[in-house]
């Protein structure tokens, strides 16, 4: 049996104005270890693909940053070659 949720329209007004705020707050860096994890590659592999300029990254002094949502992209749009 599904159970059902009752929001009021309080509750709702007070859900849109979450997700609106956390909308328009500006996307984190991370770090090549968290790439590394997420995309289940080495960090070998993302450094690689910085030399190569192939993955959207910036750099900061010595410290590779990136966004994931950029990364994710890329790494998911990119072709298969057989």
């Amino acid at each position: 049996m599904i159970d059902t949720i009752r929001l009021h329209d309080e509750d709702i007004t007070k859900l849109a104005r979450a997700l609106a705020e956390e909308l328009k707050r500006p996307e984190k860096w991370v770090g090549i270890d968290v790439i590394a994890e997420t995309l289940g590659v080495s960090l070998d592999t993302v450094y690689y693909w910085t030399s190569k300029t192939d993955i959207p990254h910036n750099k900061k002094g010595k410290e590779l940053r990136f966004k994931l949502s950029d990364v994710e992209k890329w790494y998911y749009g990119r072709k298969v070659v057989q």
